[in-house]
């Protein structure tokens, strides 16, 4: 027993510190990234995950948004009960698990068969570094709300590393069939890419144990259905037409399976090579209309094809990469379907890549090792020093999306995405230009045509350019109803007309329907401050927002900054600030807010303050000047 432990502190206990050292540096910059895109649907916006107390954790699993995937959601609630909206919390979180996962995989190389020699743990060190420093990895890490993708791989590993240790014969049946069903539902409860688990056990046992699987016909009949039924229930919904358009897509089921024989071969490419250059958040992937529309359609369905039976054939001569490649091919299947998402994240990397650089490690031939791994040691650290300098890029998304669109990330959502933190930062006239050209691209999919829109009449607006906003919010009104704030603009630019009236008229209209009536209150509060009635125009914001209970928090955002307007016409600024500050302690990305912290601070002598929030802002792309 003595001599084991001294073994393993000799053999993996510096592999492991010096891995984990590694990782946590290499992410110690994605500490200061602020909430991102799908961050404010899933857990900015969304009620469900905002706990309070130990009792509304359970609210998490009613979430509208990402509702098959409770247990994600889950523990963003309990960053939320920790710490609000604080992003270092949910990032400390997520490099937890990243860590977690990289000593998984470092275990699970050491136990899967035919690693018994001396060069096994490093190896197996050299193959889970190469894979965790990876910079195409800051997408499932870096990117909070991607959690759901590391933390279901986490599970994924736990499945493995368990029927690894069954088949050694340290773990006997039950306890193992017990960990690998545990592993694989609450898996299921993070991200349905674990789906795949059982036919990856098929898959291990068909290369590694032949003689094992064979006697077991009845639990690859099992599996299999169990898989299928399983993929099913995930696949509900989706259209049975292979040739028409998908939801809010430009492509149909047809079109996207084909297109994604192009784009696994594009994913290989960055993980092979990550060069920072080549790595944005959207890719601008040309939709494959045909075999030979373009011609590398069917020259990549080929390859993989060619592949698979390649790694079939090679699994007696050399198992590992058999087992790798198919691995591949089998866990970026879920993803790389008929199914309407969109057609590249290369987050879905970080499952399917686990296996790839440790089968080139261990098939080295000895006489090379000594020699192959000082090599790999500098690969490590070139890629751990992408890794640092993507997720600086991270940290400012004006400059995430300059340099997204630079490296050829043209797509409308990174058009508008751009264009968003423009406006944040007051630079409407570029921000206009963005969103029209996102507007005048091919087909953009129907919500991000709806986000482009209601920014293009948002921009108009405090560009002063009232007529070409109103056209623009009213044609909003028109095709998607009271979207967002459009029908409080449509009033404002009536009010700066003076044609009280029609805004009148509008506010009748607006109270007929629930879930926009606080545009209208906002919209007398705002007649009875031209009329000089602030009393009543507070009483009357403050007992909307205090009946707005959980309305999406842009709504109550806006209820509040009202209150604050009014509170300063007052010449209370001190119940002013009370309020900016309280705005951006639960949304710290509000830079409105923001701005007049700035300026009242500025205006009150207190410089000191004044220049860290002005640091705060133009570290965002936010320029201020003095009042």
């Amino acid at each position: 027993m003595i001599l084991a432990e001294r073994t393993l502190l000799r053999n993996h206990l510096p592999h492991l510190l010096v891995l984990l050292l590694l990782i946590g540096i290499i992410y110690i910059p994605s500490f200061d990234v602020p909430f991102l895109f799908d961050d404010f649907p899933n857990i900015v916006l969304n009620p469900a995950v905002h706990a309070e107390t130990l009792s509304q954790l359970s609210k998490s699993f009613h979430s509208e948004i990402s509702a098959s995937r409770p247990l994600a959601m889950l523990t963003f609630a309990v960053n939320h009960l920790l710490g609000g909206l604080n992003e270092f919390g949910y990032h400390l979180i997520n490099l937890l698990i990243h860590l977690i996962n990289a000593c998984l995989l470092y275990f699970l190389l050491l136990q899967m068969p035919g690693q018994q020699d001396s060069f096994a743990p490093k190896a197996a060190f050299l193959a889970a570094s190469l894979w965790a420093v990876n910079p195409v990895q800051t997408q499932a890490v870096t990117y909070i709300v991607q959690r759901m993708t590391s933390l279901s791989t986490m599970f994924y590993l736990c499945g493995l590393l368990s029927y690894c240790s069954y088949r050694r014969g340290d773990l006997s049946v039950k306890p193992a069939a017990l960990l690998i069903l545990g592993s694989f539902l609450i898996g299921l409860g993070c991200k349905e890419i674990i789906l795949t688990l059982p036919l990856a056990l098929l898959l291990f046992d068909f290369i590694f144990y032949p003689i094992e699987l064979r006697r077991n016909r009845w639990l690859i009949l099992t599996t299999i259905l169990l898989s299928g039924a399983l993929a099913l229930i995930y696949l509900h919904g989706h259209p049975t037409n292979w040739f028409s358009p998908l939801p809010n897509r430009n492509f149909s089921a047809w079109e996207r399976v084909m297109t994604q024989w192009r784009v696994l071969w594009h994913y290989l490419g960055l993980f092979l090579l990550p060069i920072p250059r080549q790595l944005h958040l959207t890719y601008n992937i040309s939709v494959s209309k045909g075999l030979l529309n373009p011609t590398s359609t069917l020259v990549g369905g080929l390859a993989i094809l060619t592949s698979v039976i390649g790694a079939f054939h090679l699994r007696k001569r050399y198992p590992l990469i058999s087992w790798s490649l198919l691995f591949f091919f089998l866990a970026i299947g879920p993803e790389s379907s008929f199914i309407g998402l969109e057609m590249a994240f290369i987050h879905r990397l970080y499952l399917p890549t686990l296996f790839l650089w440790w089968a080139v490690i261990t098939t080295l031939p000895v006489k090379s090792r000594a020699v192959v791994s000082p090599v790999l040691l500098m690969l490590i650290t070139l890629l751990a020093f992408w890794t640092i300098e993507r997720n600086n890029e991270w940290q400012n998304r004006q400059r995430f999306w300059e340099s997204n669109i630079s490296r050829g990330a043209e797509t409308a959502r990174a058009k508008n995405n751009l264009a968003t933190a423009y406006m944040d930062g007051g630079r409407f006239e570029e921000a206009l230009a963005l969103l029209d050209q996102g507007l005048a691209m091919d087909t953009p999919r129907e919500e991000d045509r709806q986000l482009l829109l209601y920014n293009r009449g948002y921009s108009l607006f405090y560009l002063n350019r009232h007529p070409e906003a109103l056209t623009t919010f009213q044609r909003i009104a028109r095709e998607y109803g009271g979207f967002r704030h459009t029908y409080l603009f449509i009033g404002s630019i009536f009010l700066k007309a003076g044609d009280l009236k029609r805004v009148n008229v509008l506010i009748s209209e607006i109270r007929r329907y629930p879930e926009i009536s606080y545009q209208g209150d906002i919209l007398e509060a705002e007649l009875l401050q031209e009329k000089g009635q602030y009393d009543e125009a507070w009483v009357l914001i403050h007992n909307t927002l205090d009946h707005s209970g959980t309305r999406a928090i842009y709504i109550q955002q806006r209820l509040q900054l009202e209150l604050a307007q009014i509170a300063m016409k007052q010449g209370n600024f001190t119940e002013a600030y009370k309020i900016f500050i309280a705005i951006t302690e639960r949304y710290p990305d509000n830079y409105s807010a923001w701005k007049m912290i700035y300026l009242m601070l500025e205006s009150a002598g207190d410089h000191d303050h004044s220049a860290k929030v002005k640091k705060f802002l133009e570290a965002n792309g936010i320029m201020v000047e003095k009042p």
